[in-house]
């Protein structure tokens, strides 16, 4: 891991883990501010059936994910972004308490079997079908009063889904994706102190050998 703040998502070798090699590197944008492999919040590397790498990035600069194919890590290319809005008419049965347009910036994500698990700050949380890497299918959609949604993950053994929200009236909450049309919450946690989503960039198995992900990160605030 190598915090370099507005420089950007670099990739190394590090099968020889006392001389990493720098093998790629996404600066993309104009400026050091612009760039959305910079300012990163969470990012995640899927490997797909077939064996492409997909990097999923949480930009603070875009606000949103970008997704790039790294399976040729000396050459990222840049595939798109999956935006902060949703149709929440595809939702007829959520609950009447979340809000009519979703809002927020993508804070956190996590990956299970092709599903992208992802937090949206006061936005809520998303589900979608990364499967296809180009073509990104939302499968759900979730917000609810004080949501600060930053930290994501999904237990791989069960339908449950936990989120950890940072602001003083957030919380731990984990959720119930049996129904996706209905997601509901199973039970939440709010300590005296404010809570800390730990959406850290993840390491994660890529068709690269010792091939390490590693990107700028900016304090949760």
């Amino acid at each position: 891991m190598v915090a370099c703040l507005r420089t950007g998502v670099y990739i190394y070798d590090v099968q020889n883990p006392m001389l990493p090699n720098k093998i790629g590197v996404i600066t993309w944008g104009q400026g050091a501010w612009y760039h959305l492999g910079a300012n990163v919040l969470s990012l995640e590397v899927d490997v797909l059936p077939n064996g492409d790498s997909i990097l999923h990035i949480c930009s603070r600069t875009s606000s949103v994910i970008e997704i790039f194919d790294v399976t040729n890590a000396a050459n990222p290319i840049y595939l798109l972004s999956i935006p902060e809005m949703c149709d929440w008419s595809q939702y007829p049965n959520l609950p009447p308490h979340c809000f009519t347009i979703p809002s927020g910036q993508a804070r956190g994500l996590h990956i299970v079997n092709g599903i992208l698990y992802s937090g949206w700050y006061n936005g809520g949380f998303k589900i979608h079908d990364v499967s296809i890497a180009s073509s990104p299918v939302e499968l759900a959609a979730r917000n609810f009063t004080n949501a600060y949604v930053h930290g994501i993950q999904k237990d791989p053994n069960s339908n449950v889904l936990y989120t950890i929200d940072t602001h003083s009236s957030g919380a731990f909450r984990s959720w119930d994706l049996s129904n996706l049309g209905n997601i509901q919450p199973l039970d939440s946690y709010q300590g005296s102190a404010r809570t800390m989503g730990a959406s850290r960039p993840r390491r994660r198995r890529s068709r690269l050998p010792s091939t390490v992900f590693s990107s700028s990160v900016s304090a949760m605030r």
